[in-house]
């Protein structure tokens, strides 16, 4: 009835068969378009059987990759959910927002006080013209206010530190506690150096990934432009950095000693599925580190 018209019937003495056929393709099209509209799985058929591993699922092809094999059906990890997803980031709007950091002393664990840090606009690579200067209290805190849509750096320096960039990513949208920061000495630094074969009056770079729940991702690749052949990657396993890793472990930490001064983009790439992640632009400076995020977007 309604738009269609009055339709035959369609049971097994109906001798219209061209008719059954064409609204058999009628409705999976419909079918296939509401599915479009409202999103479903991969799987328009919960209850058939799909795989008994992952290895089934990514041999089902384009459409499955990255999917695994839950109770007998390919679906849409968790961990990276949100890189699939087509919605746009939020705009960020008000501010300004409440920063709190918190530095520590690496070997010790001990609060770092009195330590120097600048906020410093991306743009401004020197930071020649900080947006704020704080200095770390008995607690080793500091607090900024961080206007809204804010990109760029915190330049933090003392005698007991080696000078430390850190990258704010994603983009400041709220008041955050951010973990404490563990800043090295520069004889620890040497000896992390060290056992990786690097030059410590070169920059080096620490990052840390992260997935779609907000926890440290494993599987993740890192790289960097520009190389000049000179260039380490590092993963961390087993709490050391170690040249031997290709991606992270369940901490998500790694990133690039041996570094020319400079500015470089790291990427961050899934390692099973081979989607890339994140991508930042960062600083780097000779003799410092350089510290940042990465996170799906």
């Amino acid at each position: 009835m309604g738009w269609l018209g009055r339709a035959p019937s369609c049971g097994a003495s109906s001798d219209d068969g061209s008719w059954c056929v064409h609204r058999a393709r009628l409705l999976s099209s419909l079918s296939l378009l509401a599915c479009t509209l409202v999103g479903c799985s991969v799987s328009l058929d919960a209850n058939r059987t799909q795989c008994s591993s992952d290895a089934d699922c990514t041999a089902r092809g384009a459409a499955f990759a990255g999917s695994h094999c839950l109770a007998s059906v390919c679906q849409a990890d968790p961990k990276w959910a949100c890189v699939a997803g087509s919605s746009s980031p939020p705009v960020t709007t008000g501010g300004p927002f409440r920063v709190t950091m918190h530095f520590t002393d690496l070997v010790k664990r001990t609060p770092l006080v009195g330590v120097h840090a600048e906020l410093c606009r991306k743009v401004d690579v020197s930071c020649a013209e900080p947006a704020a200067s704080v200095v770390s209290d008995t607690s080793g805190s500091i607090l900024l206010q961080i206007e809204a849509a804010f990109s760029g750096y915190l330049s933090i320096h003392d005698d007991a530190i080696v000078p430390t960039l850190y990258f704010f990513n994603p983009t400041i949208d709220r008041d955050l506690d951010i973990p404490a920061l563990s800043l090295s000495n520069g004889s620890a630094r040497g000896a992390l150096l060290g056992q990786l074969q690097a030059d410590t009056t070169r920059a080096d770079v620490l990052l840390h990934a992260f997935d779609c729940q907000g926890n440290g991702a494993s599987e993740v690749s890192f790289s960097i432009t520009p190389n000049d052949g000179q260039v380490i990657p590092y993963y961390l396993s087993s709490g050391l950095p170690t040249r031997s890793s290709t991606e992270t472990d369940s901490t998500g930490y790694g990133g690039f000693v041996n570094l020319a001064s400079g500015t470089v983009t790291v990427t961050a790439t899934n390692g099973r599925t081979k989607t890339v992640l994140d991508s930042l632009t960062l600083v780097v400076r000779a003799g410092s580190a350089t510290w940042s995020s990465l996170v799906p977007q």
